[in-house]
């Protein structure tokens, strides 16, 4: 996997974290590209948005997230089209960042 943004961060790494805190970084990115789309800064929402794919193909490719693959391919793809269809999309940063915080880890 190549990284963009966290260049310093390995798969092995990444997978010493515990999924709480992976789902914590996910948000983080999501929190900012809202609150940047909500400032009209369509560029930095959309380098959040860039960081937020990188960490969630992180978490894709994590053994333990495993038995959830699927959804969050699915998730994934609609980030995506978030991405490429700023600003319309910021109300779904939000759902998607309620729904993060309220999982289990």
């Amino acid at each position: 996997m190549s990284n963009l943004h966290h260049k310093t961060l390995t798969s092995k790494k990444w997978q010493e974290y515990p999924k709480e805190r992976q789902i914590l970084m996910l948000g983080s990115e999501l929190l900012r590209a809202k609150n940047w789309l909500m400032r009209k800064d369509e560029e930095n929402s959309k380098l959040c948005l860039e960081r937020a794919l990188e960490i969630l193909d992180f978490i894709i490719a994590d053994r333990k997230w495993q038995k959830e693959r699927q959804r969050l391919l699915r998730f994934r793809e609609v980030l995506a089209e978030c991405y490429l269809n700023l600003p319309e999309a910021g109300y779904i940063m939000q759902i998607f960042y309620d729904w993060l915080t309220g999982i289990e880890g």
